[in-house]
């Protein structure tokens, strides 16, 4: 079922024009004028959504870039996989139950929206599923008591962290998912008791750090040209 579904919204996006609103309005014209100007600058005459942070954007400008019009979506596609890999941990990891994380991947991957979205020049399911795979990461991060453990906790920590700030740089509702995954992560390192208060201003530092590397052009674009 869920491979005939996929099939089916791949066959229409392939053969068909996209006829999604956002995609419509700002996300594929963004995309087109980077093309024709030959920057990411924001334009002196454009529409307000060019302002907006566009890491999503960027995989619409890389397959543009390549002549792919017509599978433009695969951007996305992308995005479900790092979305349902998400899933799957999380759920394995509040179940315990590997046939539980299967079914509840697969029942992400039968969402109406996120079936739509994968197809479409839509950037929505992109943030959300690297909020979500920042939140997967963060998880399985151990407690650091070995040495091999302290290595992969603040790898976990670096691409959580990574992860977060792809989901920031999507579109600005991501600002306030953003926030609540750092803070919750803020809380969870603060209390460790295996490690001293300056070790987690640290490791809380770095992870800030990670958050702001994906992010951060968006944002000093904006402020640099609108303020």
């Amino acid at each position: 079922v869920i491979f005939v579904s996929w099939l089916s919204f791949a066959f229409n996006a392939a053969s068909s024009y996209d006829l999604g609103w956002d995609g419509l309005a700002y996300h594929l014209p963004m995309t087109v004028t980077w093309l024709q100007e030959g920057t990411f600058a924001i334009p002196e005459i454009s529409r307000w959504q060019h302002s907006l942070p566009a890491n999503g954007e960027l995989g619409m400008f890389m397959l543009l870039s390549a002549g792919l019009d017509r599978v433009i979506f695969l951007y996305n596609w992308l995005a479900f996989a790092v979305g349902a890999m998400a899933v799957f941990i999380l759920a394995r990891r509040i179940t315990g139950s590997l046939d539980s994380a299967v079914l509840c991947a697969a029942l992400f991957a039968l969402v109406p929206a996120v079936q739509h979205q994968a197809s479409s020049a839509y950037i929505d399911l992109y943030g959300a599923s690297f909020i979500l795979a920042a939140i997967a990461l963060f998880m399985e991060r151990g407690d650091g008591a070995e040495h091999g453990g302290r290595r992969w906790y603040l790898s976990a920590v670096i691409l959580a962290g990574l992860a977060c700030g792809i989901g920031i740089g999507a579109k600005p509702i991501y600002y306030g998912y953003g926030a609540l995954c750092g803070l919750g992560a803020a809380i969870l390192i603060w209390q460790d008791r295996n490690r001293s208060s300056r070790d987690a201003i640290l490791i809380l530092a770095l992870l800030a750090i990670c958050m702001l590397v994906p992010s951060l052009f968006w944002l000093g674009r904006a402020i640099a040209a609108t303020g």
